[in-house]
């Protein structure tokens, strides 16, 4: 078997996404104190499109990757099991393009990033545009949605 990449991480990888249209591999690995570095890989051909960034406290992690972006989210402390926040990290810039609060992270779906904004009382979904940020339209389920 021949192998398609090699690529050491100084921590223990903790979390993983892929998108398989854009032959992405999304990788958040940790330090032995907990603090999160993000790198994205292009599997096919092992080039790192993002390498070891540093974003924020402990508590981001990894939502997904896009073929333009990283996806993170916040929890506000170690017992949430809901999310508070979302940033989007440009891989081609390695900048941050934008960030949301006060949403939690639901999936992405062919229309943008489907996301539960805190402050809809009925738990209406919102879809975002990836590269602004900008709510495109609501609906009241995901399931109306292309997966």
């Amino acid at each position: 078997m021949k192998r398609a990449f090699a690529q050491y991480f100084e921590g223990t990888i903790w979390k993983m996404d892929i998108h398989e249209a854009a032959q992405l591999l999304a990788i958040e690995w940790r330090t032995k104190e907990g603090d999160p570095y993000f790198s994205v890989i292009h599997y096919p051909s092992g080039s790192l499109k993002l390498e070891k960034m540093s974003y924020g406290d402990r508590w981001w992690t990894l939502a997904t990757v896009t073929s333009k972006h990283l996806l993170l989210q916040h929890y506000p402390n170690p017992s949430s099991a809901q999310t508070q926040a979302l940033v989007a990290i440009n891989l081609e810039e390695h900048n941050i393009a934008w960030e949301r609060f006060n949403i939690q992270f639901q999936e992405l779906v062919k229309e943008g990033l489907a996301v539960n904004v805190s402050t809809f009382t009925n738990n209406n979904i919102s879809v975002l545009d990836e590269s602004t940020g900008e709510a495109l339209l609501t609906t009241n389920s995901l399931s109306t949605l292309s997966p």
